[in-house]
């Protein structure tokens, strides 16, 4: 691994054997079953994947949940025994939508099995127990909509050799797990928050399911994980906000910069809502929205830095935060995605753009001239798509970027018997390109629309799809032609999952769109002849 100590984003963060006042210590796993007392607790050599430790409980919370029947989308269903705002609606090419990952192509090797994002929630949520045995059920949540990124060097960027070549998350992970380890690993970022886990659900069906009788949510945070390459969590950290200066964009709360007694900046804990991970200038990058501090329109961006601390006592511990100073923002709306794109020249380092509307699809500069302009076809009618992923994933063998974009039907988010917003939710795939001579972006191919199997332990031949599926992380590993694509999403708003699916079969799935053509103009009701 070669890790760049010279960046722009602030100082790399240094290793230190000192204990930080600030920083949030994990809480250890008193009884688990594979601590073993002789050995130093956070000695990563000796304490099992999160996944592996729940596993070997009675009840494992790192298994898929199952919900009641209104909480799945009735895959199965045909078209006029859909509600009628499905039933009515467009869809891409007219196309009904079709799952994505079906028990078939995982037997064909084409894509993997989904594997639940699994964190331990034992550092802010207790568990009621019964004659002084822990009741068997899941926690309030799960962790809300992942992003999952490689932490692989050996991925390139447009205009570097690497995309991910920062210290400041290299460094802390190589000290310890090892560089070749890490190269094989990934990380991600969630929420923990006003879950809809249980919503619409009857008490017995609370009971039935395992799920928690709290109403409301125990804690919220913005959690950092560490995962091994087979996707169990390694490393859990609830990230911080390093105040080195004043923070957000309202004049009444944007606060100071604060030090403690010792003259470090003062970490606190703040709740990063929609986290999404993206790379630029060889640095992890995160956006995502503070509505009390910066508007709920406004994207808010910022490098993450990992550290690693020991206490008095030998034990080691990784932090994630990120520093108030390196906050930008790009406006406007909820789910913008970043491209990290070459200048005019090759020679030239890579400049961030953002997509701030897929269709038509509108690409505004971010660095070095921020550029507020709409492109000139904003006028057009739209579509109900909205984008997903956090950035656009260089396609280099066809110069073009790929993402991930939904829909949900209907388009109100009114509050409903399914969910409290969003609902009946589908993906749909698509890239967009360069038009000749540098000029503005086009969409280039688009795929129909799909689902995610959901996982049914109690019935694992049956293919549905859950109400609420959002893809919030999209990465590849290995080429853009033939590597893998990395999908990682929310599931019922409640918890999360990821899956790999082959390139070749997505680029079958993309198709060609005609030329001037946006995704408007790609939608149709579906024909019933």
């Amino acid at each position: 691994i070669h890790v760049a100590d010279n960046h722009s984003f602030g100082e790399p963060a240094t290793s230190t054997s000192s204990k930080y006042p600030y920083a949030e210590v994990p809480r250890r796993m008193e009884g688990d079953p594979f601590l073993n007392k002789e050995f130093k607790p956070y000695d990563r050599a000796l304490i099992l994947s999160v996944n592996q430790r729940h596993a070997a409980r009675n009840f494992n919370t790192c298994s898929f949940r199952t919900y009641p029947e209104h909480r799945y989308y009735g895959v199965e269903k045909p078209l006029d025994a859909q509600p009628s705002f499905l039933k009515d609606a467009k869809y891409i090419r007219g196309e009904k939508p079709v799952i994505l990952n079906p028990l078939e192509k995982e037997k064909s090797g084409e894509m993997t099995k989904p594997t639940k994002v699994c964190i331990d929630t034992s550092e802010w949520e207790d568990f009621p127990s019964k004659n002084g045995i822990i009741v068997d059920r899941f926690p309030f949540s799960d962790g809300q909509n992942p992003s999952i990124v490689s932490l692989s060097t050996k991925q390139k960027a447009e205009g570097m050799e690497s995309r991910l070549s920062a210290s400041t998350v290299l460094t802390p992970l190589c000290d310890v797990y090892g560089a070749a380890e890490v190269d094989d690993m990934f990380i991600s970022v969630l929420v923990v928050g006003n879950a809809q886990c249980r919503w619409r659900m009857e008490p017995d069906d609370i009971k039935r399911y395992h799920f928690s009788d709290l109403e409301e949510a125990p804690d919220r945070r913005t959690i950092v994980t560490v995962l091994d390459k087979d996707m169990e969590t390694l490393d859990q950290m609830t990230l911080m906000l390093e105040l080195d200066s004043p923070w957000g964009t309202k004049k009444k709360n944007k606060g100071t910069a604060e030090k403690d007694k010792d003259g470090k900046y003062v970490r606190t804990r703040e709740y990063f809502d929609d986290p999404r991970f993206f790379f630029h200038k060889g640095h992890l990058m995160m956006l995502y929205r503070h509505g009390p501090r910066f508007g709920y329109e406004n994207q808010v961006q910022n490098p993450v830095y990992l550290e690693k601390t020991e206490d008095e006592f030998g034990h080691t511990s990784l932090h994630a935060y990120i520093k108030a100073s390196e906050t930008f923002v790009v406006c406007c709306g909820r789910n913008i995605a970043f491209i990290s794109a070459n200048g005019d020249s090759s020679q030239d380092p890579p400049s961030l753009k953002a997509l701030t509307w897929v269709d038509p699809v509108t690409v505004v500069d971010v660095e070095p001239k921020p550029s507020k302009k709409a492109d000139k076809n904003i006028q057009k009618e739209r579509s109900n798509i909205h984008g997903t992923n956090g950035w656009m994933l260089p396609l280099p063998a066809t110069n073009e970027y790929l993402g991930i974009a939904h829909f949900h039907r209907p388009e109100d988010r009114k509050k409903s018997e399914y969910a409290l917003h969003g609902h009946h939710y589908t993906h749909a795939f698509f890239t967009i390109t360069r038009q000749e001579n540098g000029g503005e972006f086009k969409l280039k191919r688009l795929s129909n629309e799909f689902l995610f199997r959901a996982i049914l332990e109690s019935d694992p031949q049956k293919t549905d799809a859950e109400t609420i599926q959002f893809s919030s992380g999209l990465d590849i590993n290995g080429s853009d032609v033939d590597g893998k694509l990395l999908i990682s999403y929310g599931i019922n708003d409640c918890e999360g999952a990821t899956f790999f699916v082959d390139m070749k079969v997505v680029h079958e799935m993309l198709l060609d769109v005609p030329e001037g053509n946006e995704v408007n103009d790609m939608m149709a009701q579906i024909s019933t002849r």
